[in-house]
């Protein structure tokens, strides 16, 4: 809700004391009345004016209309195109198809912080965006890290798109993904000492299983759950990736010790070959996997 600054004034009641006569051939003693002072309209200071500017700012900047236009989602490999109108409802569409439709409003919250709050046509609370003097971007640090760039400043914000939904890398995916579909994935790809093992895990999902021999008795294993985007026709695992590194004991048994559960990554299959991008590690570069 925006917050409102009001000014209370004070009104002062001017009362007159007023004397009268007890016998009307003797004056009485004149009384002695004080004039209590007239209220004044106090002068402006220059401090008083700093402040009713900066109230009427931080309203006008905390509006929807601030927000209005084409954000696209960054540092993620699915990314997202949200749209807020005029009139305060938006749309978030989806790289795959689909969209999700809602309401903006601008709240303060219990530590006194000006959110853009983003609730679904039912009501839910989807993200929370900070209010801050840098419009070109939203930031929502409370739902997951979520960063949108606002249109106009993509190209600033180039280094932040280093996924495979920038927009130019996107295009070239798509273009040269004709004869690439979901089953094209599916089996397992080897380079030196690295396997990939991808299977249908069912309900459009894809078990992507990776295991990198370091020697003998250690390696390390990577495991994501992807999602088949059509547009690029790529495999994309957006912060759910595991890495464990595993140690081979001699009783035969096996010690996992896990080092990440937030990997993001995606695998791109063009002309017989696959390629792992990794986004949290890099670790798949200049790979190349056959069959």
């Amino acid at each position: 809700m925006k917050k409102k600054f009001l000014m209370a004034a004070a009104i002062l009641s001017v009362s007159a004391v007023v004397a009268g006569c007890t016998n009307n051939d003797v004056p009485a003693e004149p009384q002695n009345v004080v004039e209590e002072p007239q209220d004044q309209q106090e002068e402006p200071t220059e401090e008083t004016e700093a402040t009713e500017e900066t109230g009427d700012s931080a309203e006008e900047a905390s509006g929807v209309d601030v927000i209005t236009g084409t954000w696209y989602e960054t540092d993620v490999l699915d990314s997202r195109t949200l749209t807020v109108n005029n009139d305060g409802s938006y749309e978030l569409a989806y790289r795959g198809g689909g969209a999700a439709y809602g309401t903006v409003s601008v709240e303060t919250d219990d530590n006194g912080a000006v959110k853009y709050c983003f609730y679904e046509e039912d009501g839910t609370l989807w993200a929370a965006f900070d209010c801050n003097e840098r419009v070109s971007d939203l930031y929502s640090e409370d739902d997951g890290g979520l960063h949108f760039v606002g249109s106009e400043y993509v190209d600033e914000n180039e280094d932040s798109f280093d996924t495979l939904n920038d927009f130019e890398d996107a295009e070239f995916l798509h273009e040269t993904s004709e004869g690439v579909d979901a089953e094209s994935y599916e089996g397992m790809w080897a380079c030196d000492r690295c396997s990939i093992t991808i299977e249908d895990a069912g309900n459009g999902e894809y078990s992507v299983y990776i295991t990198w021999a370091n020697s003998a008795e250690e390696c390390a294993e990577w495991l994501y759950t992807c999602t088949y985007d059509e547009y690029t026709a790529t495999l994309v695992c957006d912060g759910t990736g595991t890495l464990s590194n595993v140690v081979y004991k001699d009783d035969g048994t096996e010690d996992y010790t896990d080092v990440y559960t937030d990997g993001t990554a995606a695998f791109i299959m063009r002309e017989g070959t696959l390629t792992w991008l990794d986004m949290k590690e890099n670790a798949g570069d200049g790979m190349v996997f056959m069959p």
